[in-house]
């Protein structure tokens, strides 16, 4: 039968953190969130772009429903649908 220690020492490495076994230093950290930073710049300015095209497109969608009340659109469509 193989018995297996119950803890396992991990080499321990001056001046640098040991996560689960593996080495940790500020370059590889800072390698890694660059392109997630980068990404993170690219959604937000995308985001602002199209929360000025949904502000554009909600005014517009206002200004035609007023034109529609101003015009009594609604009222000659439905004295139409009562004709046929």
């Amino acid at each position: 039968m193989l018995t297996y220690p119950r803890f396992v020492r991990l080499p321990v490495y001056p001046g640098k953190p040991v996560i689960n076994g593996l080495k940790s230093n500020a370059e590889n950290d800072s390698d890694r969130q660059k392109p997630i930073e980068n990404e993170l710049a690219q959604i937000q300015a995308e985001h602002a772009k199209l929360k000025k095209e949904f502000d554009q497109i909600s005014l517009e969608n206002r200004g035609h429903k007023l034109a529609w009340d101003i015009h009594g659109v609604d009222a000659y469509l439905a004295s139409k649908k009562k004709t046929l």
